[in-house]
């Protein structure tokens, strides 16, 4: 770190222009991830080399140069951080690309359960085109309820909010036909 006096007589100057270059430091730290500390350190000096002026706060020329290092065992946690934001991305996609398309469907399953195909090919693949079609039959009202539902369960953060929405849901399938919710061992809405 180095300034000049500015005009205002100030008793602790080093602290007053350590705490500006630490403040500018923090604000551009934050948009950098743990791992990415040489990214983070260029851009920090990038910020701090460029000469502030605070006459009024006893300093001005200020520039200052940061060296970044992670604390034992960040760089392992950020990576596991990284692939686990990645795979719930992933898996995000494939949900959203396998319940729009039976055949991925299919495809998903065969290959995670390939003992599936063990006996009589033939009506594995009609129980599987059956229910393709189905689901094809059923996707233009089904696509944008389930579209909404899921737009309402990320919306819902607290397990409250998802628990009312299911009791809505079953309590709406058990007025409309109780044999059926009956059938699928639906639990009877709480009251």
């Amino acid at each position: 770190m180095h300034y000049r006096p500015g005009r205002a007589r100030h008793c602790n100057p080093d602290s007053a222009a350590r705490a500006h270059l630490t403040a500018i430091a923090r604000e551009e730290a934050a948009s950098w991830q743990a791992d990415q500390l040489a990214a983070a350190a260029d851009a920090i000096n990038a910020k701090l080399g460029r000469p502030v002026h605070r006459p009024q706060e006893g300093y001005r020329d200020l520039v200052g140069r940061v060296e970044l290092c992670l604390a034992p065992g960040a760089a392992e946690a950020v990576a596991q951080l990284r692939d686990h934001q990645a795979h719930v991305e992933r898996l995000r996609y494939l949900k959203a690309a396998l319940y729009t398309d039976p055949a991925l469907l299919l495809i998903d399953h065969l290959h995670r359960v390939p003992q599936a195909l063990t006996g009589d090919v033939t009506a594995i693949l009609e129980d599987y085109r059956r229910l393709a079609d189905q689901l094809e039959h059923h996707e233009p009202w089904w696509a944008d309820v389930r579209r909404a539902w899921n737009e309402l369960a990320a919306r819902t953060h607290s397990r409250q909010g998802a628990s009312e929405s299911m009791h809505v849901l079953v309590d709406v399938i058990m007025r409309l036909d109780s044999r059926l919710a009956a059938e699928h061992g639906l639990p009877p809405p709480a009251r």
